[in-house]
């Protein structure tokens, strides 16, 4: 079962709306756009596996969706170990220790905040990772992309931030789309038509 051309192209809106929405932010950088580039193919990356892994011989080994997270997790930090090296921030880890001993210095909060941060960025994933069973993997990196834009318009409710309008309408188009991808292949169907046309 593949992807219809209609989901495919209801694609540009929800990227494309995300795209305008960040275009307007002043601390962006090249750098940053990397980073999330490849935080994102990591991350669909990722999605598409658990979801091929899921459907394998390995489910039953697993033991469902949350050990299939837990399981990724682990290989993710094993993997990770020689960057922190290769990177040189081993050699700093005295500094990571006396900031955690004051925890975070001046206001304090560091260590309960790390530890909260962790614990819910964890649950959303295994959260994500359930949900991978009722979608295919696109139409989950299409969620993960709209999420972003719910992010925005929250960030900016929770802040009182002003959302200036190239942000509002980026946010609103990925929005769109995001509605358009769900209902994309039912639309013929409502005129009339077949649903794979």
């Amino acid at each position: 079962n593949g992807v219809s051309w209609r989901k495919l192209l209801c694609l540009v809106p929800v990227i494309g709306g995300i795209a305008i929405a960040s275009a307007t932010e002043l601390d962006y950088t090249l750098a940053s756009f990397a980073a999330v580039s490849l935080a994102n193919l990591a991350a669909a990356f990722r999605g598409c596996e658990n979801k091929r892994v899921m459907a394998g011989e390995l489910q039953s080994a697993l033991g469902g969706e949350g050990n299939a997270y837990g399981v990724t997790t682990l290989w993710a930090a094993l993997l990770l170990l020689p960057a922190i090296f290769a990177t040189g921030e081993y050699e700093r880890r005295s500094e990571f220790v006396a900031l955690w001993r004051a925890d975070g210095g001046e206001g304090g909060g560091l260590r309960f905040n790390a530890v909260l941060s962790g614990l819910l960025f964890y649950l959303y994933n295994e959260v994500s990772t359930r949900a991978l069973r009722h979608l295919s993997g696109v139409g989950h990196s299409v969620a993960n992309t709209a999420k972003r834009a719910v992010v925005i318009v929250g960030s900016a409710v929770a802040f009182g931030e002003q959302m200036d309008r190239p942000k509002a309408v980026g946010c609103a188009i990925a929005i769109a789309g995001t509605f358009l991808y769900a209902i994309a292949d039912d639309i013929p169907r409502l005129g009339g038509g077949t649903k794979r046309d």
